[in-house]
């Protein structure tokens, strides 16, 4: 309440808030940069981008033997990185994109992989356009200040996630070396393909709880049978 009264006597505080609290989101960017720049490289980058052969032979023995990285002789691998620097590598251009994607065989794996996505994302995003509705239905849509209105927001977001988008991801882990990844993507596509058909085509008849409803089982299975997309990908 302390909070509450203070934001009423001091709106201007709203904007400090919104200006300090990405800044939170930051900490876990920074954590996970930072052990993006310290692990060591996998021996395909270090083979065929750093080139240095030695390394990746070593790393990919030691990785077989359970150890974090290899140690190559330096000579040894100095010499191999002085040959493999002799060596033109051609880069590739436009041409080669067209060339290797003009063929029906390789353009239609692209075609598939970038349209599924595409229309993926759309209705993933698109989704938020219903969250007012949603909120409405579960009694977060709105408050009496500002303070209040952000706050049910807030709330109710995390009410939506915990009850589809949370159960939905850890059912994914569950089941996608069990039942699989591709029967788990297409029973999500399913599902999803037949939800957004009855919420589009009978969205001014549906009651709020039923906006509900369907908004929570379309978040259970973008996680449930999209995650494994970025696994099977």
């Amino acid at each position: 309440m302390a909070y509450s009264d203070r934001y009423a006597a001091h709106p201007s505080l709203l904007n400090t808030t919104l200006i300090i609290s990405p800044g939170f989101g930051a900490v876990p960017a920074c954590i996970a940069l930072y052990y993006r720049l310290t692990i060591p490289e996998t021996p395909r980058y270090t083979f065929d981008v750093a080139r240095d052969v030695e390394k990746a032979n070593d790393d990919v023995e030691a990785y077989m033997k359970g150890k974090h990285e290899g140690s190559p002789d330096e000579i040894t691998r100095a010499q191999a990185l002085q040959t493999a620097n002799q060596l033109t590598v051609p880069k590739a251009s436009f041409k080669d994109f067209f060339r290797h994607y003009g063929q029906w065989k390789n353009g239609k794996v692209l075609l598939g992989t970038a349209g599924s996505w595409f229309m993926l994302d759309v209705a993933f995003y698109g989704l938020n356009l219903n969250t007012t509705t949603v909120l409405g239905a579960i009694g977060y849509g709105g408050g009496s200040s500002t303070y209040h209105i952000l706050y049910n927001l807030a709330a109710g977001s995390c009410i939506l996630v915990c009850a589809g988008a949370i159960p939905g991801y850890w059912c994914s882990v569950a089941t996608v070396d069990t039942i699989g990844r591709k029967p788990v993507q297409l029973m999500g596509f399913v599902a999803l393909t037949i939800l957004f058909i009855v919420w589009g085509f009978d969205f001014w008849h549906l009651k709020p709880h039923a906006h509900l409803a369907i908004y929570v089982l379309v978040q259970f299975f973008f996680n449930f049978g999209m995650t494994p997309s970025f696994l099977y990908d």
